[in-house]
């Protein structure tokens, strides 16, 4: 799957365990209209990486997964989970600013 839109907020590599490590970035989308979408993404291992080279307000194609589990917990039975991991970024043309 891919959206495009503006980076908004690109978080901190965070070490989840030894062998885990995670990071989000925060997609604005639908610029255009009264009620843009701020879209949560995860980079996980080797792709938060991939990241550094980019900044808040860069226009990017972003291509991810939709991932969904499955947690039985002990008191509340089944919990469903999803996330949205990213795998692939690349910078867009951004049209020019003529304010």
């Amino acid at each position: 799957m891919e959206i495009k839109g503006t980076i908004y907020k690109i978080g901190q590599t965070q070490a989840v365990s030894e062998k885990f490590s995670k990071r989000e970035i925060v997609i604005k989308t639908d610029e255009s209209t009264p009620y843009p979408q701020f879209i949560s993404l995860i980079a996980t291992q080797d792709k938060t990486a991939i990241l550094d080279s980019y900044k808040d307000g860069d226009a990017v194609e972003v291509s991810f997964n939709l991932k969904g589990r499955l947690y039985n917990h002990p008191d509340k039975g089944e919990q469903f989970f999803n996330s949205l991991e990213l795998w692939k970024i690349n910078k867009q043309q951004q049209a020019p600013n003529f304010a």
